[in-house]
């Protein structure tokens, strides 16, 4: 079993039900990318992913869900693994949230790039001028 959650309390409670059951388990930290995720699922074999939907990292909002999907994905072209069988997802999130600061973390993010674009064209144009004299 794999464990692939923050810092929550429903990460204690998965580790202490697999202790409770005699599961072996691997926590997963959550900042991890699918390609990292993807490598340890295949280290450890683990057959069951509990992960959550989503989680707030500051004032940003992370899918850990689709980051699970794509590792899974993943998981399934290598030969030597059957893949993950269960996926038992804690709704942290509610879903119309998530999507919300998903799409306000875009939002956000298009407008620090706009404002450096106009910095870099600012200064472009001041240098120009600069040279002209």
């Amino acid at each position: 079993m794999a464990i692939y959650m923050p810092m929550v309390i429903e990460t204690i409670v998965a580790m202490l039900a697999c202790c409770r059951i005699g599961a072996v388990h691997s926590v997963i930290f959550a900042g991890f990318s699918s390609e990292s995720v993807r490598d340890r699922l295949l280290d450890s074999k683990a057959r069951v992913l509990v992960t959550v939907n989503g989680t707030k990292r500051g004032h940003k909002v992370v899918d850990l869900k689709t980051t699970c999907d794509k590792a899974c994905e993943m998981v399934k072209k290598d030969p030597t693994y059957d893949g993950v069988e269960h996926l038992i997802v804690f709704n942290r999130l509610p879903t119309n949230q998530l999507h919300v600061c998903l799409y306000r973390t875009i939002a956000n993010n298009i407008d620090k790039m706009a404002r450096r674009q106009r910095q870099i064209v600012d200064r472009f144009n001041e240098t120009s001028r600069h040279q002209k004299r």
